[in-house]
Formats: C-alpha cells, structure tokens, sequence
C-alpha cells in the first residue's frame, strides 16, 4: 500500500465524481501525449491530482504532507461536498450561512491550489524569502564562515524555500479578503433541460472566471455534466445567461473550460472529443 496523502488532488474527488458513467463507472481523460489527442477512460481517483503538489521536503528526508492532510481534507474539500451535494439536490437555496461559507473558501482555493499557481507560489517564495537573508547576509557566516546567509541556506536546508511556498497556501485559501469577494456576488445555478444534446465538461482548472473580483466579474464552477453554479455581480450577467439557449450555454462553458484547461479536460464520454481536440492547447 503507498505512503497516504501522496495523491493531492487539485480537481477534487468529490466533484470529478460526477463526470462517472457507463458500465465501468469511470470518466473520460481528453489530453495530448506527445502532440497527439487522446481520449483514456478513468475514475476520479485516478485524476486531477498531482503527486506531493503541497508537500515538501523536511531535512530529515520525508515529505511533509500536513497541508494536505490537515487542511485541504478536512477544512476545504470534506466541507465544500457537503455544499456540493446540497445544491444538486436542492439548488442555491439549499445552501445555508454555513454551507455558503465552505462553498466560498472552496472557489478561493480552486484557483490557488493548480499547479501553475502552485508554480507561482514557489517562484514568490524563493523570490522574497531570498531578499530577507540577504538582508543578513553574515548570520550565516557563523556555522560556515565561507558562506552568506542564502549560500548557507542554498547548501544546507534549500528546502526552506518550499516550506514557505507550501505553508502560505491555508493562509490565502483563508484570506478574509478573497473570502469576502466571493461571497458577495449573486449566486445562482443553471440545469441543462432534458432536450440538450451535450453535457458539460470540467478542466484541470475547475474555476472559470471573467473579469476582476473588485469590478465586474463573473465565476463558473461545472457541478456536473448537467448543472454549473454562476457567481456573478451585476444584473445584467445574470440575464444575459438566462438569454443563452442550452445549447449556447454548454457551448460557451465547454469552450471556457478547454481554453482554461492546462493539459487535462474531463467529461462523461467522448462526444466531446472532436471540440476539445480543437480547441486544447498543443
């Protein structure tokens, strides 16, 4: 049996779930190996996640999977199902105080937790914890004379930068400021009618979004092959979805999702294939 919390899934389980179907109660994988397009059948588990993508290394040699297991579990994606599987059953007014609470830190964390802003996180991280040793630069001439602070950093503990990265994840997942931006917009969810011909497809990034949060905005989270939930600002946005056909609508979001995608589009079946061929990046 592998080392738990290893599998780190930034396109939770709960929500790729969804995209289940046929005989082997899998999902469809639409991705290029080597530039060509490729269609590949397999379960939630077994995608949207990247190995140790918020764990880090400790000087004693294991990788530190605490975020994971400590606050992405239970703080963020245990709750988020809950709200989850509220609004399938029962739309947006089935979301109380709380349940909107967990479903607004979970929007925030789908666009922190992908690996490109993971990426970036790391970037930041080496960038500014490298300012402050080099503000120093003799403390660490006292273990090792011949060396600065960052020398002694780089060649002794160079998985400080990491562990800064990482740690400063829960912090912007919980940020009061991102918290507030998401939850006040309108919220609404739109249902596919019967008579629509395709399903709705997710990406490696969940979130789609339009627009800044502090001016006109507009978010989209796939809930499932049927049904997507909407934040939205103003009015008009909201009017402007409902003016859509079925057929607009899945066409627009499944658009978004493959442009959005960064190497991965999930869905129901291959009815998609040819679109996201088309549109996936090479």
């Amino acid at each position: 049996m592998g080392e738990p919390y290893t599998r780190q899934h930034y396109v939770p389980k709960f929500l790729l779930k969804q995209w289940h179907s046929g005989a082997d109660n899998s999902l469809t994988k639409h991705h290029r190996v080597r530039g060509e397009f490729v269609c590949e059948r397999a379960t939630a588990n077994q995608v949207g996640f990247e190995r140790h993508l918020y764990s880090y290394l400790k000087p004693g040699g294991q990788m530190d999977t605490a975020v994971e297991r400590d606050f992405m579990g239970p703080f963020v994606d245990d709750p988020a199902a809950k709200a989850h599987r509220a609004m399938l059953a029962g739309g947006i007014d089935a979301l109380d105080e709380d349940l909107r609470g967990y479903w607004a830190q979970f929007m925030v964390s789908l666009y922190l937790r992908v690996p490109m802003t993971m990426d970036v996180l790391h970037e930041k991280a080496r960038a500014i914890l490298g300012r402050h040793l080099d503000d120093d630069p003799d403390f660490g001439r006292q273990y090792d004379p011949g060396t600065t602070t960052r020398q002694w950093v780089d060649k002794y503990y160079p998985e400080a930068y990491a562990e800064v990265a990482v740690n400063v994840l829960p912090h912007l997942i919980q940020s009061d400021n991102l918290f507030a931006q998401m939850i006040k917009g309108h919220w609404e969810m739109r249902t596919l009618r019967p008579g629509c011909r395709f399903d709705l497809v997710v990406a490696d990034h969940a979130l789609l979004y339009a627009g800044a949060l502090d001016a006109a905005f507009l978010l989209i989270v796939p809930l499932s092959p049927r049904c997507a939930f909407i934040n939205y600002d103003t009015p008009n946005t909201w009017a402007n979805v409902c003016k859509a056909s079925d057929a607009q609508f899945t066409r627009a979001v499944n658009g978004h999702s493959v442009r959005f995608a960064q190497r991965y589009v999930y869905a129901s079946d291959n009815r998609h294939a040819a679109f996201v061929d088309k549109h996936l990046r090479r």
